[in-house]
């Protein structure tokens, strides 16, 4: 008897070594998708493109959301215009083949617009007006260019960059000043609502160094690169002294 019983426990000591019923291994794991996501540019101007590109590893399928949308294959790239402002994100979410997603994100800032007017001794209309980012005092490429209309109103990029403007007609006389004989300025400011006039041009050209207020006598109230100086004729005198200050200058600088 108690040889069948060492017997009995001599075949279970080799059934567990061999691993007794014979269970199966655990199936791997899936390595999930990772992906790789870059964009052109962390800033542009309204009405500009930026330029997304991406490539994957173990991905079987991405899709877009954010700012773009749609399916998009495993790696490539794409250019989208941005027709409105303020921060725009593109996500790129992709799974692997259990279905497992990643997902990532990257964005950009898109300034928008603001009006501006020219001013001479009257609005100045058809003047070429852009930003000169570089700051040489010539149209370069890549800087916003723009046209003023016939009430001498203008429209860039809202963009704290140095403004010049050359050429252009008087619009109560008529007189095209000509582009080679008429450059007005303006330096960079934050203001939304940017005034272009002889007295923004000559604070220019005096780079600061003296108060152009204190200078002319004018109401310390006044800031002449954004307070329209032919808007506010007849409501007060030291609005009236503004606007008169402004056109002898023109006159005086333009003669």
């Amino acid at each position: 008897m108690f040889r069948n019983f060492y017997l009995y426990l001599t075949l279970l000591f080799v059934i567990a070594s061999c691993g007794g019923g014979g269970g199966g291994s655990a199936e791997p794991e899936v390595p999930s998708a990772t992906i790789t996501l870059s964009i052109s540019d962390n800033q542009i101007y309204i009405g500009e493109s930026v330029t997304l590109t991406w490539s994957t590893t173990n991905a079987t399928s991405c899709s877009a959301s954010g700012s773009w949308s749609g399916s998009k294959p495993l790696s490539g790239s794409e250019s989208i215009t941005l027709d409105s402002d303020g921060s725009k994100s593109f996500t790129l979410t992709c799974s692997n083949s259990a279905g497992t997603s990643t997902s990532r994100t990257v964005s950009t800032n898109v300034i928008g617009n603001a009006q501006g007017v020219l001013i001479g001794a009257n609005y100045i209309s058809s003047a070429e007006v852009f930003l000169d980012i570089n700051s040489n005092y010539s149209i370069d490429d890549g800087e916003p260019l723009t046209i003023t209309d016939s009430n001498g109103v203008f429209e860039l990029p809202n963009d704290s960059q140095d403004i010049i403007t050359f050429g252009g007609s008087d619009i109560a006389s008529g007189v095209n000043f000509g582009t080679g004989t008429l450059v007005l300025s303006h330096k960079a400011s934050s203001s939304n609502s940017r005034v272009v006039s002889a007295l923004t041009s000559l604070d220019y050209a005096n780079t600061g160094s003296s108060d152009l207020n204190t200078l002319l006598n004018l109401d310390s109230s006044i800031d002449i690169y954004s307070d329209n100086p032919i808007t506010g004729v007849n409501s007060s005198s030291a609005a009236n002294k503004y606007y008169e200050a402004n056109a002898q200058i023109f006159v005086l600088a333009y003669s």
